[in-house]
This record gives structure tokens, C-alpha cells and sequence, in this order.
């Protein structure tokens, strides 16, 4: 196993331009890293041929791999649209992901699935609604959850419809030869280990599998990661690595909450995964030099350990 870091421990805003976090993370002796887009619009003006030329120079130099490439779920969100233009319209901004992903030079596209389109609640990332009155409502924090359900709502139809739009997907990164890793938030059509285990059951594709993020499984879904692990198997195609205090704060640096990290990474050997654990902090780390070398230093002990 492979330990990297995610470029947007170190952004403020988004977009940003990766340079310094990549410099950063090379600085900080980490095997690889990931890299973000937010939109159409960014792929195109922020990954041209002659960025994309640049970017692999530099990460190289630094003896770094790009474990995978992330696309936010927003520009996707035609995927769980019923009509045939904007669904058309988001595949061909994942063909344009797969490209970049290809060219950047790793096999790896990761995206959250989106959220049955017409859902809506007090906060604009569904995901981020889930403690209402702390964390997820913002100016309008109550003490229950409110959502509204879209007039028109027909589980099976979403369902159904949205997993067409994978099968697309997965076509498309075959031909570009890369693979797809799913990463399940709370609200999305695709979220808990089981909904993937629904999705594989109905298309076994190669090209398909899962990001786990072990805190969100832990936290969110109230699933022991070590579970998780074994019941997505060889579909585990990254991992992403934070702690959490079982209740609220989901982004601790690893060995600092309550998550059983030899667990982990025994389970993680047991179902052969070979792949990159990469460290995610979030939006909200202040000081993400300091929380990343703890990080770090604590997960290459317990690599060591459990080798």
C-alpha cells in the first residue's frame, strides 16, 4: 500500500490551482496525491494540453504518482436528470474528465454519486446536511431535518435511471482506460456499502468501483470500516483516510479519534488492496502542515505494524 494526500488540504477556496499543494506535498515525503476540478469550465481552461504538460513534469520531479483524479459531483449532476440533454451533456463532461485523468497520468476518475435531482433541503451540498442544527444548515439551523421530496418521485425510476448513466460512464472509461471510484456520501442515490453492493449485483463492470472513505462509513453510516472493507472487497479502489469522534467531526487526523487503524489495514491486506490510502483532512483544517505530518507519521507506524 501506498500512503498520498489530497491537494485540497491545502486550499482555502475553490478552484484553486494545485502547484503549491503538489510542491507541498512532495516536501512532505508522500508517495502520491490527488488532484480536483468543480466544472466543465475548469477542465478546459485549467487543463490544456500544455498545462497538463507542465503539471506531470512537475509532480514527477518529485517522485510523486497522481493516485487518482476528482471531478465534484456538481458537474454532473445531469446523470440523475429523466431528460436526454442533460444527461448527454454530463457525459460528455466525463468524457472530458477521462481524458484529463489519461493524460495527467493516472487510471483513477473519482466522483460522489449525485443526489436524486429535484431533492432539496436548507443547504446547498445535500451530503453536508446532516446534523441540522450544528453543521449542516447554516443561517437556518433547526432542530430537524427538512427536506423536500420533488413532486414527482419514483424511487425505482431514480434508481434505475441513474445506474443507466453509470453503465455509460463505464464505457467510456474503458475505452480511455481508466476506471471509475465511486466515493458514497449520505443522501446520494449510491452512498452506504450496501447500495454498492445493489450496484454490482445488477453490473458486474470492472471499470466500476469505490473510493471508501473509512471516516464517512464510521461516522455517517455507523459501520465498522473493517466491515466495510470486507464486504466491498477487490471494488475497493482507493481509500480516503480520516478520523472522526463518532459523532459530529469527521475529518481528525488519523489516530487522533476512535477509528481502529490496524483493523483497518489488516482488512485492507486481507482483501488484497494494493492500491493508495490517501489522507483528507477537509475544508475546515487550519493547519494542515501540522495535521498532516501526525497523519503521516501515525499511518506509516501502523503500515509497518500490520506488514
Amino acid at each position: 500500500m501506498k500512503l498520498g494526500c489530497c491537494t485540497w488540504n491545502f486550499m482555502k477556496k475553490f478552484p484553486t490551482l494545485p502547484d503549491d499543494a503538489i510542491t507541498k506535498i512532495g516536501e512532505l515525503g508522500f508517495d502520491g496525491f490527488e488532484l480536483i476540478a468543480f466544472s466543465k469550465e475548469e477542465l478546459l481552461e485549467n487543463y490544456s494540453i500544455t498545462r497538463i504538460s507542465q503539471l506531470v513534469k512537475k509532480y514527477e520531479s518529485l517522485g510523486l504518482i497522481l493516485s487518482e483524479f476528482v471531478i465534484d459531483s456538481s458537474a454532473l449532476q445531469g446523470f440523475a436528470r429523466m431528460d436526454k440533454r442533460h444527461k448527454e451533456d454530463a457525459i460528455e463532461t466525463f468524457e472530458i474528465v477521462t481524458s484529463v485523468a489519461r493524460d495527467l497520468g493516472t487510471k483513477l476518475v473519482n466522483f460522489v454519486p449525485n443526489w436524486p435531482y429535484g431533492l432539496s433541503a436548507p443547504h446547498q451540498y445535500l451530503p453536508l446536511y446532516i446534523h441540522p442544527a450544528i453543521h449542516g444548515a447554516m443561517n437556518t439551523a433547526g432542530p430537524t431535518w427538512r427536506f423536500d421530496l420533488p413532486q414527482k418521485f419514483d424511487w425505482q425510476e431514480v434508481w434505475e435511471n441513474y445506474l443507466d448513466s453509470l453503465a455509460s460512464c463505464s464505457k467510456i472509461a474503458a475505452t480511455k482506460g481508466v476506471k471509475i471510484a465511486l466515493e458514497g456520501h449520505p443522501q446520494t442515490i449510491l452512498s452506504n456499502s450496501d447500495s454498492f453492493l445493489r450496484l454490482f449485483d445488477k453490473y458486474d463492470i470492472p471499470e466500476l468501483g469505490v473510493n471508501l472513505d473509512v471516516a464517512v462509513s464510521a461516522a455517517i453510516f455507523r459501520e465498522y470500516p473493517a466491515l466495510s472493507i470486507h464486504k466491498l472487497g477487490n471494488k475497493i479502489f482507493h481509500v480516503h483516510a480520516r478520523d472522526t469522534d463518532g459523532s459530529l467531526n469527521y475529518s481528525l487526523p488519523a489516530g487522533s479519534g476512535i477509528l481502529d487503524w490496524p483493523m483497518i489495514f489488516k482488512s485492507l491486506r486481507k482483501v488484497e488492496f494494493d492500491g493508495f490510502v490517501s489522507i483528507e483532512l477537509g475544508e475546515n483544517c487550519r493547519e494542515p502542515e501540522i495535521h498532516l505530518k501526525k497523519s503521516r507519521d501515525y499511518l506509516r507506524e501502523v503500515i509497518k505494524e500490520t506488514n
